[in-house]
């Protein structure tokens, strides 16, 4: 064999640095370039065996959505990866109430995207306050699902402020809605 025909260490390292994805051509990377791949492109930990914690930092400061590539992430590597991209929630397993609230500070559609995530309890409508939809005027009844905000304590038909969301990016309120409880009036 020639000395032409030898890749350098300082070869792939430029290699990734132009495309952190090139890192998948090379038999095993050392942790100085796969840092360097990960730095340029946060997916390429892909290609990476059992990534350290630093490279799984690295990859999702990058690009939040690397999380999909990291097996059994850390509470710290799903904080950063949602920071960076509250959408990266949708890789994450039974994410914590404050990874949540993560999300959707980064990315408020996340609220659209994610609802299954909202917290659904049985509650009595309280027969003292008024139990009109805040946004649709219709009446709440029995067996409707419905949300409280709890800054204004206005109520909304939960289907009907799912909509509304989407259409109009905000609720009525100026406060953050990262808490989202879902009724069921018995």
């Amino acid at each position: 064999m020639e000395n032409s025909d030898i890749i350098t260490d300082e070869q792939n390292k430029l290699a990734v640095k132009q495309d952190g994805s090139a890192i998948r051509l090379i038999k095993e990377p050392s942790v100085e370039i796969q840092k360097l791949a990960v730095e340029r492109n946060g997916v390429a930990i892909i290609f990476i065996e059992e990534p350290i914690v630093l490279i799984q930092k690295l990859a999702v400061e990058q690009n939040g959505l690397a999380i999909r590539h990291i097996k059994e992430p850390s509470v710290l590597i799903q904080k950063l990866a949602v920071e960076q991209n509250g959408l990266a929630i949708q890789y994450i397993i039974e994410p914590t109430d404050e990874i949540y609230e993560l999300a959707i500070q980064q990315n408020p559609d996340v609220l659209i995207l994610q609802p299954r995530k909202w917290k659904t309890e049985n509650k009595l409508f309280n027969s003292n306050k008024d139990n009109t939809c805040s946004i649709s005027y219709d009446t709440i009844e029995l067996n409707d699902t419905y949300c409280t905000c709890l800054t204004c304590s206005n109520s909304f038909k939960s289907d009907v402020l799912i909509k509304w969301i989407k259409k109009v990016y905000f609720v009525q309120c100026v406060e953050q809605h990262g808490k989202i409880i879902i009724y069921i009036i018995m």
